[in-house]
Formats: structure tokens, sequence, C-alpha cells
């Protein structure tokens, strides 16, 4: 709730300005706030942008234009969606060394972990650019729990085998 007195323009600046005098000095005496610190980062990421994962006859059936080609099989991550999940994780990693977290040379050690969960290439490809990316030259391998599972396997799927762990 808000009261507003009628003040003149100089003595509503002057009254304001006596309030934050006041409330500051009294914080001033409390001991001070440790300092936070960033400890570690959870990033949840779909895939980087993908080719339509319908078959081309069922897209025509949806406008009289053509569809472009894509460079890569039907449902798979396109080059230009490997640059913008690179261009993510570089960014990530310069905030991340920013904070401390990763050292700007050399690589991470067990600290880092990448997990690209997912039956399909463009979900595992993804995971492998991230961890590329944020950890150069690293060696740094996503893990995976489908790592085997195909397509046509991967939950959400009508003919699945296998679950997910997490959510079925």
């Amino acid at each position: 709730m808000a009261f507003f007195f009628p003040l003149k323009r100089g003595a509503r600046g002057a009254l304001g300005l006596a309030c934050c005098l006041a409330a500051g000095g009294a914080w001033a005496d409390g001991p001070a706030a440790p300092a936070l610190k960033l400890e570690r980062v959870v990033l949840v990421q779909r895939h980087g942008v993908r080719a339509p994962t319908q078959p081309a006859d069922l897209l025509a059936t949806w406008t009289a234009r053509d569809w472009p080609r894509w460079p890569v099989a039907q449902g798979e991550l396109t080059p230009h969606g490997a640059d913008v999940v690179a261009l993510v994780a570089r960014g990530m990693h310069a905030h991340l060394v920013a904070e401390g977290l990763l050292s700007a040379a050399g690589c991470p050690g067990d600290g880092l972990v990448v997990w690209a969960d997912g039956a399909d290439q463009r979900t595992r490809e993804s995971g492998r650019v991230l961890a590329d990316s944020l950890a150069p030259g690293c060696g740094v391998t996503p893990g995976f729990a489908l790592a085997n599972a195909t397509d046509q396997e991967r939950p959400g799927h009508t003919s699945h085998k296998l679950k997910d762990p997490v959510f079925n």
C-alpha cells in the first residue's frame, strides 16, 4: 500500500533522500554478509537445429511451396545446429572461466559432466559438440543412458522399447 502526501516537488525529493540516508545508516551497523560464490552450473538444453522429422512426401502435403533440401538425414542435427550449440557452449565457457569454475587453460578434470541422454543422433551429437566446445581438446565424452537405442526405440515414440529412466 502506498501513501501519497501533498508535498511540493523539492520537499518530496528531500524527504525521499532523507529516508534513503536513514535506512542506509541502519544497515551499516550489521555484520557484512559473506560473499556469494558460484559453485556449480546445471544447464538443461534441447538439441540444436535439426532437419524435419517427417518424411518429405508428408511435408509436401502441408504447402504448395517446395521445402528446402536439408544437408543431413531426416531428424538429424544440421551443421548450422551444431554451430549454434558450439556458440552457446563457448559463451558458457567464457562465463565459467570468469566465475572461476573452469580454468582458462587446460582441461577441467572430473568436475565437468555433460549428459546428453537420448537415442537420437541430434541429441547425442549436440552433447558431443557441447562437450568439445566447453573443454576444447580435452576429450570430454558426454554420457548417454540410451546410447544403443535407435530412433524408433526412443521414449515418446509409439513403438518404443526402452523407457526413459527418469520419467517412465
